[in-house]
C-alpha cells in the first residue's frame, strides 16, 4: 500500500495481508500487554472508584444471570443511570468476549479483557504505522506512546472499563484506509469492529472513533476531489449501525434526550504541559486550577506521555505536516479540549456532542492524531540519518521506543496500584424492598430471575400496587400476567413516581412481570438480518472465488 497517508488513487486493490506476520505482531502485543499490566494482573483483586460502585458489578451481573440464570440480562435494578440493562450504554453483556463470563470469575476476565484491548490498541496501531511505511522501530514507538498513555491507565486504574474500547481507534483507521483502496474484508472487518465496540459497553469510544474517521474521511475526499473516501467510511457507519441494532436501537430509545448536567471543565491550558509530562501523576494528584465536581479526579485530566515522547511526536509533526488531514483533526480536539478557548461552548448542546461529559477526553483524539503524525515524520529524519549512519538511526530509533516503554510503565504505576486492594463482595441484585406491606395489603418478591419476577400480592380490597420496579421510559416496559386475570388491560398499569403500579382485586395471587427493552426485538432482527445476509455473501463470494481458481486450473 502506498506510504503516503491520503493518496489521491489506488492500484486497483490493497496488497495482501501477510498472516503470519499479523500473527506474530498479535502474538508480541499480547506478551507486551500482560507484561505492562503485570502490577494490576497479580496485584489483587480489582477495587476502588468505579469499579466497586458499579462497573464490576455490570460485568459481575452478567456472570451471574449467564451461569447461575442461564440468560443474558436485560434488567438490573441497582445499575446506574437506567436499570434497563442491553439500554444501558456502559453495559457489557453484548460483548464478543463475554460467553468466557461463563468459565472465568468476574475479575480475571475483565483482566483478561484489559490484556486484550491493549494488545489490539498495539497491534493496530504498529500496523497501521507499518502500513503507512515506518520502520519497525518507530512503529513501536508510535503503538507505545498510544497503548500505554496516560489516558488508559489512569482511566483504567479508577474502573472506567469503557476506556479500553479507545484502543480500538487504530485498528479502526487502518481497516478504513485499506477500504478505500478496495478491500471489501477492510470495509466489513472496520463495520463489525465499529459495532462491538458500543455492543461491549464502550459508548464514549464509539462515539469518538465514529467522529474521528468522519471527520478524516470528508478531508480524504476534499484532499483528492473525489467522494471514494466518504462514500466508504458512509458503508462502515451503515454497516455498524445495522450488525450493532441489536444495542445501539435500544441504547438510542434510552438517550435520545441524554444531556449530562454533571460536566466537568476541560483542560486549562496552563495544565496542559503538567498533564503531558508531569511525574508521578495519581488518583490523588490536585491541580488549584480545576474544580473537581461530580465525583470527577484528576483522571480526567492525566494524558501522560513523558518529556521524551512528547519531544520526538512534536519534531515529528513538524516535518510530516504534509499528513494535513489527520493535523488538522488533532488541533481541532485539542481546541476542544482546553479552556479558556470556546470551541467546546459552540458544541455542547448540538445532538451526539452533548453526550459528552467534558471535553478534557477529547485530548486522548489528539493525541492520538499527533502520535500517528509524529511517528512517520520521525521516520523521514531516520530515512534521512541512514544515508549517512544507517545503523546508528536505527539504533537511536530502538532505544527511543524502549526508553518510552519504561517511562509509561513507571509512570502507569500508581494508576495500575489504584485499581486493586480488598476482594469486591458479591451484591444481591433483586429490587428492594423485597416486600412491601401497607393498609391495602403486601407483595413479596418471591421467585427472581434477572428478567422475571414473580411477586405473591395479598389485597384486602381493591387497590392500587406500586412494585420497586421501573414503569418504563415511553410506555410500560413490562409483560405482567396474573392469576385469576385474563385480561391484562384489568390490571390498569400505570406509572407512580417512575414504579409500576397495576390495580388488583381483593384475594391473594401471583403476579409474573418479564422485562421487554423498547427496541430490542427490533434491534435483534436488524442485526439478525445482517448477519445472515453477511455470511450468506461471504459464502458466495468463497465459492466464486473458488469456482475461478478452478477455471484458472
Amino acid at each position: 500500500m502506498s506510504p503516503e497517508f491520503t493518496p489521491a488513487r489506488n492500484d486497483g486493490r490493497p496488497p495482501a495481508v501477510s498472516w503470519p506476520v499479523v500473527a506474530r505482531v498479535v502474538l508480541a502485543a499480547l506478551a507486551a500487554a500482560g507484561l505492562f499490566w503485570a502490577p494490576l494482573i497479580f496485584g489483587g483483586a480489582l477495587h476502588g472508584h468505579d469499579w466497586t460502585s458499579h462497573h464490576f458489578g455490570y460485568f459481575d451481573w452478567v456472570r451471574i444471570a449467564m451461569s447461575e440464570y442461564g440468560t443474558l440480562p436485560l434488567y438490573m435494578a441497582d445499575a446506574w443511570v437506567t436499570p434497563n440493562f442491553v439500554g444501558n450504554a456502559e453495559s457489557p453483556g453484548l460483548g464478543p468476549l463475554a460467553w468466557l463470563l461463563l468459565i472465568l470469575p468476574t475479575g480475571a476476565y475483565i483482566k483478561l479483557l484489559i490484556v486484550v484491548f491493549s494488545a489490539a490498541g498495539l497491534a493496530g496501531m504498529f500496523l497501521l504505522l507499518r502500513d503507512l511505511g515506518a520502520h519497525e522501530s518507530l512503529a513501536v514507538f508510535g503503538a507505545v506512546v498510544f497503548a500505554f498513555g496516560g489516558f488508559f491507565t489512569s482511566h483504567i486504574g479508577v474502573g472506567h472499563h469503557w476506556a479500553m474500547g479507545g484502543w480500538l481507534l487504530p485498528v479502526m483507521l487502518l481497516l478504513f484506509r485499506r477500504a478505500v483502496f478496495g478491500s471489501v474484508g477492510a470495509l466489513v472487518a472496520a463495520a463489525v469492529v465499529n459495532a462491538l465496540t458500543i455492543m461491549g459497553g464502550q459508548h464514549q469510544p464509539f462515539v469518538w472513533q465514529n467522529l474521528v474517521l468522519s471527520f478524516f474521511a470528508v478531508l480524504w475526499s476534499i484532499e483528492i476531489r473525489s467522494w471514494l473516501p466518504a462514500l466508504r467510511w458512509a458503508a462502515i457507519v451503515v454497516g455498524a449501525l445495522a450488525l450493532g441494532a441489536v444495542k445501539i436501537l435500544p441504547v438510542g430509545l434510552e438517550f435520545a434526550d441524554y444531556a449530562p448536567t454533571a460536566t466537568v471543565q476541560g483542560l486549562p491550558v496552563v495544565s496542559l504541559l503538567l498533564s503531558l509530562v508531569g511525574p508521578g501523576q495519581s488518583a490523588a494528584q490536585l491541580d488549584p486550577r480545576i474544580v473537581f465536581e461530580y465525583g470527577a479526579g484528576w483522571w480526567e485530566y492525566a494524558f501522560y506521555m513523558g518529556p521524551v515522547a512528547l519531544a520526538a511526536v512534536l519534531v515529528g509533526c513538524v516535518v510530516g505536516r504534509r499528513a494535513w488531514p489527520l493535523l488538522t483533526i488533532g488541533v481541532f480536539f485539542l481546541a476542544l479540549a482546553l479552556e479558556p478557548g470556546g470551541a467546546w461552548a459552540l458544541l455542547e448542546d448540538l445532538p451526539i456532542w452533548r453526550s459528552q461529559r467534558g471535553p478534557s477526553r477529547f485530548l486522548f483524539l489528539s493525541l492520538f492524531a499527533f502520535t500517528v503524525v509524529g511517528a512517520l515524520g520521525l521516520e523521514r529524519l531516520r530515512q534521512r540519518a541512514s544515508l549517512r549512519l544507517p545503523r546508528v538511526a536505527v539504533a537511536a530509533a530502538w532505544s527511543l521506543a524502549a526508553f518510552v516503554t519504561g517511562d509509561l510503565w513507571i509512570a502507569s504505576r500508581p494508576w495500575q496500584d489504584e485499581a486493586t486492594g480488598p476482594a469486591i463482595e458479591r451484591v444481591d441484585h433483586r429490587p428492594r424492598p423485597l416486600e412491601l406491606r401497607s393498609a391495602g395489603g403486601s407483595a413479596r418478591l418471591e421467585r427472581f430471575e434477572p428478567n422475571r419476577l414473580s411477586y405473591r400480592i395479598d389485597a384486602s380490597g381493591e387497590s392500587f400496587v406500586v412494585l420497586p420496579v421501573r414503569f418504563g421510559k415511553r410506555g410500560v416496559e413490562w409483560s405482567v400476567e396474573a392469576d385469576g386475570i385474563e385480561d391484562p388491560a384489568e390490571l390498569r398499569l400505570s406509572a407512580r413516581q417512575g414504579k409500576l403500579a397495576l390495580n388488583l382485586p381483593q384475594g391473594e395471587r401471583e403476579i409474573v412481570l418479564r422485562y421487554r427493552p423498547p427496541g430490542l426485538r427490533a434491534g435483534a432482527a436488524l442485526s439478525g438480518v445482517t448477519v445472515a445476509g453477511l455470511l450468506g455473501w461471504t459464502i458466495h463470494r468463497s465459492r466464486s472465488r473458488r469456482g475461478g481458481a478452478q477455471d484458472v486450473g
